[in-house]
């Protein structure tokens, strides 16, 4: 019994802390829609010149079979 009120104690003085770190998260997530993002905007993309020139050996139809349905099947390259 002498070891409840310290639990006690423990426990509402905890849940108050909880309840200021979600009142923060609040105040970010609020922040954020509202537009006031303080972050750097992106740096200019450089051009890229790239490292192998790529070059088609074959090429094939896919899709039919599908009874005239749009299914928007892709071809997996794995």
């Amino acid at each position: 019994m002498r070891f409840l009120a310290p639990l006690l104690a423990l426990s509402l003085l905890g849940g108050c802390a909880q309840i200021n770190a979600f009142k923060d998260l609040a105040g970010a997530i609020t922040d954020t829609i509202r537009g006031s993002d303080n972050a750097e905007p992106p740096k200019e993309l450089q051009p890229l010149e790239p490292i192998v020139n790529m070059t088609v050996l074959w090429t094939t139809q896919v899709g039919k079979g599908s009874l005239g349905r749009i299914l928007n099947l892709m071809p997996a390259v794995t």
